[in-house]
């Protein structure tokens, strides 16, 4: 089940380009600009490429949580797949299993694609506490795609999907910095950015600070905690 999910994955443009693609194709981009490989105090005494990947990483994060995801469930539903794989031993729950780990390979794909082209290409530094850096990006991730799933439970297909996700993608990309960077933000922003999922703030503090802020982690725990029984109960087959 998993196998045919991810042959699905890949026949979409979406998918391999923007969310695997993208990021790292920005990375290039940027890292090749002047001034951009240079330390500078606003950025922290790093280059501005180093404090932007862990921008990246939301930004492949949210395109696979938020826009791929609950697209493809809401347009299962809506041909009834589901419904029909309710009077099989293959039960819709494997579906929506196979997916999620279909989406969880391409994150973790798109991740080690950004940090060797980073590292190899531009310089760009591993993450300095990596067991923190992996533990953010999975209880970031888990927490998106829980409002993914969310979203794919009540919407009524796939183009509704895809609509109804900018209210969470849209935020998510401005609290990560990719529209402008944290440092131009008020501070109360910043902040509150920090515990907005996936947490850009304990990404970056476990890529280039002094490792991840447990609360923010305690934060992305708690949204998957609180919603993913809220959306197993109200999730719609048909």
């Amino acid at each position: 089940m998993t196998f045919v999910e991810v042959k699905q994955f890949l026949r979409e443009p979406i998918n391999t380009g923007v969310a695997v693609g993208l990021p790292t194709a920005l990375l290039i981009i940027f890292g090749n600009i002047d001034g951009m490989n240079v330390p500078d105090p606003l950025w922290g005494g790093l280059r501005f490429i180093d404090y932007f990947t862990p921008s990246m990483v939301v930004i492949i994060v949210a395109v696979l949580a938020l826009q791929s995801m609950p697209s493809y469930i809401a347009n299962y539903r809506e041909k009834g797949v589901l419904k029909r794989l309710s009077t099989t031993p293959v039960s819709p729950a494997m579906l929506i299993t196979a997916q999620l780990l279909t989406q969880l390979a391409a994150a973790v794909s798109a991740l080690v694609l950004l940090m060797l082209v980073g590292t190899l290409f531009i310089g760009v530094p591993l993450p300095a506490h990596p067991l923190d850096f992996i533990l953010s990006f999975l209880l970031g991730l888990s927490a998106l795609m829980t409002l993914g799933l969310l979203l794919a439970a009540v919407v009524p297909n796939g183009r509704s999907a895809t609509a109804a996700s900018f209210v969470i993608f849209i935020p998510t990309l401005f609290f990560a910095g990719v529209y402008a960077p944290r440092a131009f933000l008020p501070d109360f922003v910043v902040t509150f950015g920090g515990y907005f999922p996936p947490s850009v703030q304990a990404l970056q503090d476990s890529w280039t600070g002094d490792g991840a802020n447990p609360w923010h982690l305690l934060t992305m725990a708690a949204i998957v905690v609180i919603f993913g029984p809220i959306t197993a109960k109200i999730f719609r087959w048909e």
